[in-house]
C-alpha cells in the first residue's frame, strides 16, 4: 500500500459559482483519481448545490457519473457508522427520529405525570391544548432547534446532560428537560457529541477516500470545518468557497456592533458587515485552520452596468 507524501486543505474562492464549478472541473481533469472506477467524494450544502453542481460537469463533459454526494451532516454520520462500528444505522438524534421521539412523548401520560418534566409541562401546555397538528408541528420545530444545538452549541448540550443550567432565559429550563428525555443515557443511543471525540481520534486508523471535494459552501457549522481540518491529516480536501470578497473582511462591524461601541471605526462594506456575520466568522476560521489558498477567480470590472453587478463588484472589493 502507498501512501501519499503530503496531505492538508486545498483553497479555492470565488464569488460566482460558474467560476467555481470550472475549477473543481480542471482538478478532476488535472488530477485524476488514481482508481478509475473509484466514486468522487463530494460535499455541498444542499440539494440543490447537488443539482447544479451535477447538471453543471454533464453539461462541461458530457457525462456526471460515479459521483457521491454527501451533506455535511451525512458525511460525519457514515463516517461515524464505518469507524465507529457500534454506530446505530439510523441515528436517534436525527431531525425526523427526534421529532417523532417528541410527538410520542407530548400524547403520553408521562409528560403529565413525571417530576422531571414540570417544566416543560407547564411550558407547553397551552400550546399542547390546541390538538394534534399542534403537537406535531412543535414537535418538529423542537427536533429542529435540538439538531443546531448539537452542531452550533454542543457546550450547551453537555451541559444540560449534565444537570447544569447556564442562565440562558426563561426557557432554557424546559428546553434541558425535554434534552435529558431525549438523551436518557442509554448505551445504544450516541449523540453527535458524544460520538464526535472518537471520530476524529479514529480517522487515521480507517482507510478513507483519495479526495473530497468540498463545493460551494459560504457557511459551515464550526464541527464540520474541524471535521474536514482533521480529515485534511490523512487525505487532499479541496474547498470550493463562495466568498463574496476578495479582500480579507474578517473585520467588518454591524451597524449594530458600530451602536453599542460608538468607539468603534467603520469597515468593510456595509451590507456584508450587516449580512454576513456568519459567512466572516466561517471565513476566519478557515484562515486560522491553515488552509491553503490555491486560487481565486475574481472579475476586475463588474459585468455590467446594473445596479446589482455593481453592487457585487463593491462587496467584492469592499469599496
Amino acid at each position: 500500500k502507498t501512501y501519499r507524501a503530503l496531505t492538508m486543505l486545498y483553497l479555492y474562492q470565488s464569488n460566482r459559482l460558474e467560476d467555481l464549478a470550472e475549477l473543481l472541473q480542471a482538478v478532476r481533469q488535472r488530477q485524476p483519481l488514481n482508481h478509475p472506477l473509484a466514486a468522487e467524494e463530494l460535499v455541498v450544502q444542499s440539494q440543490g448545490m447537488r443539482r447544479f453542481l451535477n447538471q453543471y460537469l454533464a453539461n462541461s463533459s458530457g457525462i456526471a457519473a460515479n459521483l457521491h454526494f454527501s451533506l455535511p451532516a451525512a458525511l460525519a454520520w457514515r463516517l461515524m457508522r464505518e469507524i465507529l462500528p457500534d454506530t446505530p444505522a439510523l441515528s436517534p438524534f436525527s431531525t425526523e427520529v427526534m421529532r417523532w421521539r417528541l410527538l410520542d412523548l407530548f400524547g403520553s401520560e408521562r409528560l403529565q405525570t413525571d417530576e422531571q418534566l414540570a417544566d416543560s409541562r407547564q411550558a407547553l401546555a397551552a400550546y399542547l391544548g390546541n390538538g394534534e397538528q399542534a403537537a406535531y408541528q412543535l414537535s418538529g420545530q423542537l427536533a429542529d432547534i435540538f439538531d443546531q444545538y448539537l452542531v452550533y452549541r454542543p457546550d450547551w448540550i453537555n451541559s444540560w446532560q449534565s444537570g447544569k443550567l447556564l442562565g440562558l432565559g426563561e426557557g432554557e429550563r424546559w428546553q434541558a428537560e425535554l434534552w435529558r428525555f431525549l438523551d436518557d443515557g442509554a448505551p445504544n443511543t450516541p449523540h453527535r457529541v458524544a460520538l464526535w471525540q472518537n471520530l476524529l481520534a479514529g480517522l487515521g486508523r480507517h482507510p478513507l477516500p483519495e479526495r473530497i471535494l468540498v463545493f460551494g459552501i459560504a457557511t459551515l457549522a464550526p464541527m464540520y470545518l474541524q471535521l474536514l481540518q482533521a480529515l485534511g491529516e490523512h487525505t487532499d480536501i479541496h474547498i470550493f468557497a463562495l466568498n463574496p470578497s476578495s479582500e480579507f473582511w474578517g473585520n467588518a462591524l454591524s451597524p449594530a456592533h458600530l451602536l453599542e461601541h460608538p468607539e468603534a471605526e467603520a469597515s468593510g462594506h456595509p451590507l456584508l458587515a450587516s449580512l454576513g456575520k456568519q459567512g466572516r466568522d466561517f471565513f476566519d476560521a478557515l484562515t486560522e485552520s491553515g488552509a491553503r489558498l490555491e486560487l481565486q477567480v475574481y472579475a476586475e470590472q463588474p459585468p455590467s452596468n446594473s445596479l446589482l453587478h455593481r453592487l457585487q463588484h463593491d462587496i467584492q472589493t469592499l469599496t
